[in-house]
């Protein structure tokens, strides 16, 4: 049986997957609609390419994030048992 960790884990990481998908398909779509009628890109896609970018460095930052405090959190609780302290959560 897996534990909350792991499985929140994978929770986070089937939808950054998702999120990530999502953006990059109507990025491709848009692109793909200026590019196919022979038209410079619009102000619209500007901002949405903006947009793409900022959504994609967000996913990115908070998964980084997330293992970073996880991590930080467990070298702390491996500090303290090997003090021979007792944990409280």
């Amino acid at each position: 049986m897996m534990r909350d960790k792991d499985s929140m884990d994978i929770v986070a990481i089937l939808l950054a997957i998702g999120i990530s998908t999502a953006l990059n398909c109507i990025t491709f779509a848009i692109l793909y609609n200026d590019i196919a009628n022979g038209v410079p890109i619009s102000e619209n896609a500007t901002q949405i390419l903006t947009g793409w970018g900022g959504g994609m460095i967000g996913v990115i930052g908070a998964y980084v994030g997330y293992r970073a405090a996880g991590k930080t959190k467990k070298m702390i609780n491996d500090e303290v048992v090997a003090n021979g302290e007792t944990q409280t959560q």
